[in-house]
């Protein structure tokens, strides 16, 4: 559960060149390698990292969104599933599948963000999320409902040579489940409270690579983040087993969480941007459980439970350069592309010592995105994505279950500037997800079952208004995820959302 936890929501909004929000991005179908905005930079610190806030711009400013989202399934294979709350983003990274997905540092532009001084900067942002029928592998054994409030310091400062940032971030997740029957089993009332302590620090070393005004910047660095022991998901269960009621305790403690990692980024001003990364990760957990009835379920002392190693590797670059230069303005073409590696494996012990069960896991992304774009007149772009997954698990004695997992979206979109300040979006997002192994495979709203193909086209549109200090982005959206070929017509769910963002600058 605190895994899960881990990689849930991480938040985006930010200037672009002095004002933008990644509701923008999103508006146009996610084309965040395509589109000149500044929550799809190139940086430190849309990149978690915490010394990344002392380079920002040394501009102050408040940020906050809002979103809410429905999925209505027509048939029972999809679950219904309502998110609402004030928090920049329900989905995380730069496009669904998640460029950061691995990271424990969910915060980016959200709060207010200080600047007393042109080289130090102050961060305190917080969030809020409720919401119902989570996408879960175990939908059919417990519905869960959410409820998540999280808050964050963070402080960095520039050096020069160097910049140095620290953050502390506190995150508490209700889980509450329903009441479900099975055969042997009978779930009266759950529910789970997590909370975790996280801090963090980041290092970076600037390299400017030329003498002139504005020049390339090499910069060098990375990051460290550990769980603080303390932190705990404690799990209560009232049911019913074989006739006999039970009241069952766990307690769930992180024993040690470690993540860290060196980081390399490339600026040229105007032109380039690129990031190579490489994060290692390290968690060990412990687990007691006491009981009302041991006849039906026994109490356990404190054993160790869990232990996950698991490596990100990311490289990415964005390209931006003019195409054609008039007395019309600039037209530009910009290009990206990135690879994600992430590879994991956990080992699940029993309360004796010995391995219960194993899994190892790799997941591999890569796309790349083209458009064109004239600044503060239009803006057009196709991007597109891959993802696999494979591996398995392995239960202490019985049979193993692959994971073999092909996904991709494509996605279409642009913006149009009817004046300086008034822009419309759109866009137009098509997602095959293809699960041909044994487990069960979590996307942002639904789970794919095995030997099921889900395929999903969303409508994107967007308003936004922007001027030298205050911007606001409005966008809604609109799709129909259903299992492919399937001859129950019924088989299809309707997802639909709105996302209002709000961004002010103190000048």
């Amino acid at each position: 559960m605190i895994k899960k936890c881990l990689h849930t929501l991480i938040a985006l909004l930010v200037l672009s060149p002095a004002l933008a929000s990644q509701t923008r991005v999103e508006s146009t179908g996610g084309l965040s390698l395509v589109l000149q905005d500044s929550s799809a930079e190139v940086n430190p610190y849309n990149f978690g990292n915490p010394a990344g806030l002392a380079l920002l711009p040394a501009v102050s400013r408040f940020d906050i969104s809002a979103p809410w989202f429905q999925l209505y399934p027509a048939s029972s294979s999809f679950q219904s599933m309502q998110a609402d709350g004030f928090l920049s983003r329900l989905t995380s990274g730069f496009d669904n599948t998640s460029l950061l997905s691995s990271s424990t540092n969910a915060f980016q532009y959200e709060g207010l963000i200080l600047f007393p001084t042109p080289k130090w900067a102050f961060q305190a942002g917080g969030d809020l999320l409720h919401a119902t029928n989570q996408p879960d592998t175990t939908a059919g054994i417990m519905d869960q409902s959410l409820d998540s409030t999280r808050a964050l310091g963070r402080t960095a400062y520039d050096f020069g040579p160097f910049a140095f940032g620290a953050q502390f971030q506190w995150a508490q997740y209700n889980f509450n489940y329903q009441p479900v029957s099975g055969a042997a089993a009978t779930l009266i009332s759950g529910n789970t409270t997590e909370t975790l302590l996280i801090p963090e620090a980041g290092l970076l070393a600037s390299f400017p690579m030329d003498s002139s005004k504005s020049p390339a910047i090499l910069r060098l660095g990375g990051s460290f983040t550990m769980i603080l022991p303390s932190s705990t998901d404690n799990q209560n269960f009232d049911g019913v087993v074989i006739g006999a009621p039970v009241t069952v305790e766990k307690n769930i403690t992180v024993s040690s969480y470690q993540s860290f990692g060196p980081e390399a980024y490339l600026d040229v001003p105007d032109s380039l941007q690129a990031v190579i990364l490489d994060h290692l990760e390290n968690t060990s957990l412990s687990q007691e459980q006491t009981s009302s009835s041991a006849a039906t379920a026994i109490s356990q002392p404190a054993f160790h439970l869990e232990t996950e190693n698991g490596n990100v590797f990311l490289g990415l670059f964005k390209w931006h350069f003019p195409l054609l230069i008039s007395s019309k303005g600039i037209l530009n073409m910009d290009q990206g592309a990135y690879l994600l590696i992430n590879s994991k494996q956990v080992d699940y012990f029993d309360p004796a010592g010995t391995t219960a069960f194993a899994t190892n896991n790799s997941d591999i992304q890569g796309a790349i995105g083209t458009g064109l774009d004239k600044d503060k007149d239009f803006g057009v772009g196709l991007q597109a994505t891959l993802e696999t997954q494979s591996g398995s698990s392995d239960p202490a004695g019985g049979t193993s279950l692959p994971v073999n997992f092909f996904g991709y979206q494509v996605s279409l979109g642009g913006e149009k500037w009817f004046s300086k300040v008034f822009a419309f979006r759109t866009g137009i997002v098509f997602e095959s997800d293809r699960n041909q192994g044994a487990q069960a495979v979590q996307r942002p709203f639904y789970f794919v079952p095995s030997g099921t193909q889900i395929t999903c086209t969303t409508l994107t549109v967007g308003a936004g208004y922007a001027d030298s200090g205050l911007q606001t982005d409005l966008r809604l959206w609109y799709g129909q995820p259903s299992i492919y070929d399937s001859p129950n017509p019924n088989d299809f769910a309707t997802t639909m959302g709105a996302q209002l963002s709000l961004s002010i600058l103190f000048r």
